[in-house]
């Protein structure tokens, strides 16, 4: 029997060819974070960790509330470890 490999898979919205595949086996934390940028419409950023090894920081500009919402609790539903840090988010109930 073949065993079933998860994968998150993140793309840019205008750039649809600029793509990140992670196996979830291989992912060890999910931030989202503070933009930090002046110059972004995004309420908080996302950043991969994979044992000692970040990610680069994807801005979600087109990101609202309620997919914020929807998409940690989808990550916390497959038992990924999910950090919130943003203050963007704070007030949010994700349901942990």
């Amino acid at each position: 029997m073949s065993q079933l490999i998860y994968s998150y898979l993140i793309f840019n919205y205008i750039l649809q060819f600029v793509r990140r595949k992670y196996k979830l086996n291989d992912i060890t934390e999910i931030r989202a974070q503070d933009s930090n940028n002046r110059g972004t419409t995004a309420m908080a950023c996302l950043r991969i960790l994979r044992g000692n090894k970040k990610s680069m920081v994807f801005k979600a500009g087109s990101l609202g509330k309620n997919d914020w919402k929807d998409m940690i609790n989808d990550l916390c539903s497959k038992q990924m470890n999910v950090v919130v840090s943003a203050k963007a988010l704070d007030g949010i109930d994700f349901g942990e």
